[in-house]
C-alpha cells in the first residue's frame, strides 16, 4: 500500500517542479523583453519631419511611439520622450500605458490634429 502513495506523491512533485520552472522562464522573458521600447534619450537621426504636416502632436512609429513630435504652425519641430512603460497615444495625444497604444495605426489618425490651431470661427491659423 505504501508504494502507490509514494508513486502518486512523486508524480505530484514532478508536475509541481515542472510547472514552477516553466513559470520562471515566462517571467524571465517578460522582464528581458517588455514588449515596448525603453529609450532613455531621444534617438538621433529620426526621419520624421514637420515640413509636410500641419501643426499638432505626432507619434513617431520609428521609435515604437515612445518619441512624439510637436509641430508648430511655422514648421518648427520639438521632440519629446515618453517615460519608459508609456508610448504616445495619437488618439488622445498624451503618453499612455504601452498596452493602450496601437502604434502602427498612429499615422492613419494624424488627421486628429486638424481640430487644433483654429481661430474662433474654426479657420486654421
Amino acid at each position: 500500500m505504501k508504494f502507490p502513495r509514494f508513486f502518486i506523491g512523486a508524480i505530484f512533485l514532478i508536475v509541481y517542479v515542472f510547472a514552477q520552472s516553466e513559470h520562471d522562464v515566462v517571467d524571465d522573458n517578460a522582464y528581458n523583453n517588455p514588449g515596448y521600447p525603453t529609450y532613455d534619450t531621444i534617438p538621433q537621426g529620426l526621419s520624421f519631419s514637420c515640413q509636410s504636416r500641419g501643426p499638432g502632436y505626432y507619434a513617431d512609429p520609428e521609435t515604437g511611439c515612445q518619441v512624439w513630435h510637436w509641430c508648430l504652425p511655422s514648421g518648427a519641430k520639438y521632440s519629446f520622450l515618453c517615460p519608459n512603460g508609456t508610448l504616445f497615444n495619437q488618439r488622445v495625444r498624451v503618453c499612455d500605458w504601452w498596452f493602450n497604444v496601437d502604434c502602427p495605426d498612429s499615422p492613419n489618425i494624424y488627421n486628429i490634429n486638424d481640430d487644433l490651431y483654429k481661430d474662433a470661427d474654426g479657420n486654421p491659423i
